[in-house]
């Protein structure tokens, strides 16, 4: 069973009027249980991809299905793990995880069980009374990760959660995630703008362009547990890198012999 998004296109209104395209008739698969990237330069639409698939923005045309129904996005099982962790820093570990649970209307009676099981999950089973500005950017973190497990969805969406710290936390970070994944079977849904963390992390890689575009899918064939540092990890990072940049030169060198392109520059 899978989450598939079917034609999807996705425009915002500029301020004088012109539309911009952000998604340009996508298409992929994510296989149920799976750990898949969507990767891309900044602005290609891929945290717009995520939040289409949360709810929290409409799309123009397209549609998405999940286990062989068309859904509506805001009725996907998703939990959301944002860039910043978006704590509530004047409520304790404990509260932040109870205000997501009564927000998902879970049985108050199901809630010290569900906090203290996820806490432990995530390490932090010692910090239930800690406020966050207490805590370090890699732990908050984790409380951000707690939180979306507390509520139990079959989709983990996660938006460059590491993007912000050290890299030696984040590479911690990455390993803590990959033994969650495997110990929960969620599905995954992970953007992030890093080759090495993609190819380090994933199943199966999207790679989205600054049109809007799909110009690659690729499958990491490589077993687990993976070694950041190993050889062929390096050579797949390397190989896709020089795909990416292949098809980025590409994409300039039709946008300079545009008709459009040959008009402006003699405006110009």
């Amino acid at each position: 069973m899978e989450l598939k998004i079917h034609n999807l296109t996705k425009t915002f209104e500029e301020e004088n009027g012109d539309e911009f395209v952000v998604l340009d008739d996508v298409s992929a698969t994510v296989r149920e249980g799976s750990f898949t990237s969507i990767m891309g330069p900044s602005g290609c639409g891929k945290s717009t991809l995520l939040n289409i698939l949360a709810g929290l923005h409409s799309f123009q045309t397209g549609s998405i299905e999940w286990r062989d129904a068309d859904v509506d996005p805001q009725n996907l099982p998703i939990a959301y793990v944002f860039q910043e962790p978006r704590l509530l820093n004047w409520r304790s570990v404990e509260d932040n995880l109870k205000f997501a649970l009564r927000a998902q209307e879970i049985p108050e009676a199901e809630h010290d069980e569900i906090i203290d099981d996820v806490l432990t999950t995530v390490g932090l089973a010692d910090e239930k009374q800690t406020f966050p500005l207490r805590l370090s950017g890699g732990m908050r973190q984790r409380v951000g990760i707690a939180r979306a497990l507390a509520v139990d969805p079959e989709i983990l969406l996660m938006d460059e959660p590491f993007s912000d710290l050290d890299e030696l936390t984040a590479r911690n970070l990455r390993q803590d995630l990959i033994d969650l994944w495997q110990e929960t079977g969620k599905t995954i849904v992970f953007v992030t703008h890093d080759i090495s963390e993609a190819v380090y992390l994933s199943d199966e890689i999207i790679f989205l362009d600054t049109d809007g575009k799909i110009f690659n899918e690729t499958t990491i064939d490589l077993q687990r547990p993976r070694n950041p540092d190993d050889a062929e990890l390096l050579q797949i990072e390397s190989d896709l890198m020089d795909e990416f940049f292949n098809h980025m030169e590409s994409l300039q060198e039709e946008s300079a012999d545009s008709p459009a392109s040959t008009v402006n520059e003699g405006d110009a």
